[in-house]
C-alpha cells in the first residue's frame, strides 16, 4: 500500500502539471484565460465613436457562454469551442440607443459569421472561412 501511494502521488502531480501546462499553452486555454479588446474588424483598425466603450470579449469555460461590451451595449450568448473551431450563437444585448452604432452593428454581424479561431502572441484571431474578421488584443492574463 505504501509503495502504491509513493508511486501514485508523483504520477498524479506530474499529470496535473502536464494538464495545466497544456491548458495554459493551448489556444483554448489562452482563449479562456484572457479578456479581449477588439483591435480590428474585417482588417480595418477599430475607431470607436467618441465617448463609446471599448469592444470587449470574454469566453467562459465550462458554461459555454460569452459576453462583453460593444460600443454602446453589453452583449452575451452561447459559444461552442472544439479544437480550433468556435461558433457564437444566441446573441443578445441590452437595448440602449447611442448616436453612432455602426461599429456595434458591424461587430454583431461579424461575430455571427465566425467559425474558427487562433491565438498568437496575445492576439486572438476569429475567422470566417479563411478570412480574419475580428482581431483582439489580450487585456488581462490570469
Amino acid at each position: 500500500m505504501e509503495k502504491t501511494i509513493k508511486f501514485i502521488a508523483p504520477a498524479l502531480l506530474l499529470f496535473l502539471f502536464a494538464f495545466f501546462l497544456f491548458l495554459k499553452l493551448s489556444d483554448s486555454g489562452v482563449l479562456y484565460s484572457n479578456a479581449w479588446k477588439l483591435a480590428k474588424i474585417n482588417g480595418q483598425n477599430v475607431v470607436k465613436p467618441a465617448g463609446a466603450n471599448d469592444v470587449t470579449l470574454a469566453v467562459v469555460a465550462g458554461v459555454n457562454t460569452f459576453g462583453g461590451n460593444s460600443t454602446c451595449n453589453q452583449y452575451f450568448g452561447s459559444v461552442a469551442v472544439s479544437n480550433d473551431k468556435i461558433t457564437f450563437s444566441d446573441l443578445g444585448s441590452t437595448k440602449m440607443a447611442c448616436d453612432d452604432m455602426n461599429l456595434e452593428i458591424n461587430y454583431f454581424q461579424a461575430i455571427k459569421k465566425v467559425d474558427r479561431f487562433a491565438v498568437n502572441n496575445g492576439v486572438l484571431y476569429l475567422y470566417s472561412g479563411s478570412q480574419v474578421v475580428l482581431e483582439y488584443q489580450a487585456t488581462s492574463i490570469k
